[in-house]
């Protein structure tokens, strides 16, 4: 099984009512605080990452 980690982009695409602004340099732990941020869900301080969107 290939379980290598890379570096390449992935792009990920928001269709919503909520204007939000992209946040650069994220990593794989920001993708779970950032689909509760978009889902109006509390991040829970456990996790270790930070939204990519900042909802406006």
């Amino acid at each position: 099984a290939h379980t290598a980690h890379t570096n390449l982009p992935v792009p990920l695409i928001y269709v919503g009512n909520k204007a939000v602004k992209a946040v650069n340099g994220g990593k794989l732990s920001d993708i779970a605080p950032t689909m509760l941020s978009l889902m109006g869900m509390e991040i829970p301080q456990e996790m270790t990452g930070k939204p990519l969107f900042i909802v406006e």
